[in-house]
């Protein structure tokens, strides 16, 4: 089963299609980093959550599950995703978006919860990870309106 993207409109959206589970370590992670290699098209999502080395699993969503052993799988050309840096918009994850160009990588998000959502930056401090279902879950940056 592969990784999944899910997006929210708003924390609270999230908030309500967990509930409860949000209390367990292994249903909601919170994400250290998260670096792409726009070259192998690959999405590297860090959190601190084993202490002990193990074997990564090479598809475009890659986790890695200790920090420290994230310079073992991330090379000169991975780029750190920051504000600013990854847009939702119409279905797909745009990271590091370009005017009148195309953005470096470009991800399909598997689900859209909570209504259609405009394009619009997603929220780097709310970026959660579920084990459980193998997830990545994110929510759009508040519009200023």
């Amino acid at each position: 089963m592969a990784s999944s993207i899910y997006v929210y409109p708003d924390f609270q959206t999230y908030n309500k299609y967990y509930g409860k589970e949000r209390e367990d370590i292994t249903h909601e992670c919170v994400l250290i980093d998260l670096y792409i290699d726009p070259k192998k098209e690959k999405i590297y999502v860090i959190t601190n959550t084993n202490t002990e080395k193990e074997r990564v699993n090479q598809r475009t969503i890659t986790q890695i599950r200790n920090e420290s052993f994230k310079n073992e799988y991330i090379n000169d050309e991975c780029l750190l995703v920051t504000d600013k840096k990854i847009r939702y918009k119409k279905g797909y994850l745009e990271f590091f978006p370009r005017f009148l160009r195309k953005p470096l990588l470009k991800i399909r998000v598997d689900r859209c919860i909570g209504g259609d959502i405009k394009k619009s930056y997603i929220n780097l401090n709310s970026m959660k990870y579920d084990f459980i279902r193998d997830r990545i879950n994110l929510t759009v940056v508040p519009s200023q309106a």
